[in-house]
């Protein structure tokens, strides 16, 4: 297996400018995903051919596995960095490239090694695992159907924006580390711009749309920092009613827009997330939004 990182990867704390912060943050990926790339790409290559990858993923899936990995480290070296509460102004420039002069030493020096370590092991465990999945892991049908994607076998179609392929189960499990991760993903080249889409065995249709939505409108307020609402409320569409929920969230490392569509569908609930980074969201909001709008469902449920 492979050991990526040594410990010299460092991140950490709060800038008093949010989009400063972010981008610092931005150019470490960048850097860090570069260097394991030149380093790591034709053994990961050997390793996926050799576990059953076709050869026509190959390449992508190394591609935005190594993204995923170099994103995951430097999510939890960050989260190491803040709890130590060292600065990231100081750091981050160094890992980046920068020169690294006694001053800068000094700080590097004071990071936890072994708490690193433990941290940014599974980011490693956790790629592997996902590439010897990838060939058996359920997966969307793309193309297989008049609306380009069909949702498991509901016959619930969508057409997703040009250029966005299938994430790969170990991007997914990286993105969404929790046990709500959805099933289903398709994404732009660098997975910075997403569409999740699944269903879910709970049944909404005994539940009044306007309250449900009131609720995950209240769990929302609570649960994501810094939101800021877009749009919430209960569209038609399709003819059926959808939960339409638009936000965006500051985080740590970047800023999100989301656009949430959920409805009911045979005692079932089904969920699309459209979720882009700030940066990224001008770019592709056309073509999210004529994504959400080819939504269709088959015509008997």
């Amino acid at each position: 297996m492979i050991r990526l990182i040594a410990v010299l990867i460092v991140l950490t704390p709060a800038l008093s400018n949010v989009d400063e912060q972010s981008e610092i943050l931005l150019q470490a990926k960048r850097a860090l995903f570069e260097t394991i790339s030149e380093e790591s790409s034709e053994e990961m290559v050997k390793i996926a051919r050799y576990l059953g990858s076709p050869d026509s993923e190959i390449d992508s899936l190394v591609t935005s596995s190594l993204k995923a990995l170099s994103d995951c480290i430097i999510t939890e070296v960050h989260a190491q960095a803040l709890k130590q509460g060292l600065p990231v102004d100081i750091v981050l420039p160094a890992f980046a490239g920068g020169t690294v002069d006694n001053d800068v030493m000094d700080v590097l020096l004071q990071l936890d090694n072994e708490a690193i370590n433990v941290r940014t092991e599974r980011c490693d465990g956790m790629m592997m695992a996902g590439i010897e999945k990838a060939s058996s892991a359920e997966q969307v049908t793309v193309g297989s159907s008049p609306g380009g994607i069909e949702l498991a076998d509901t016959g619930i179609t969508f057409t997703p924006p040009e250029g966005f392929e299938r994430l790969p189960k170990n991007l997914i499990d990286l993105k969404w580390p929790g046990k709500n991760a959805p099933r289903y993903v398709v994404a732009n080249a660098g997975a910075t711009t997403t569409v999740a889409f699944d269903v879910k065995n709970k049944d909404l249709s005994v539940m009044n749309m306007e309250d449900l939505r009131v609720s995950f409108e209240q769990m929302f307020n609570v649960a994501i920092p810094g939101i800021q609402w877009k749009q919430n409320k209960v569209v038609s569409h399709d003819g059926k009613k959808w939960i339409l929920l638009e936000m965006t969230s500051s985080a740590i490392d970047t800023d999100i827009h989301n656009i949430m569509f959920i409805t009911s569908f045979q005692k079932r609930m089904v969920i699309f997330n459209f979720n882009s980074t700030k940066q990224d969201f001008p770019l592709y909001e056309e073509v999210l939004r004529a994504s959400m709008e080819s939504i269709r469902f088959p015509s008997a449920d």
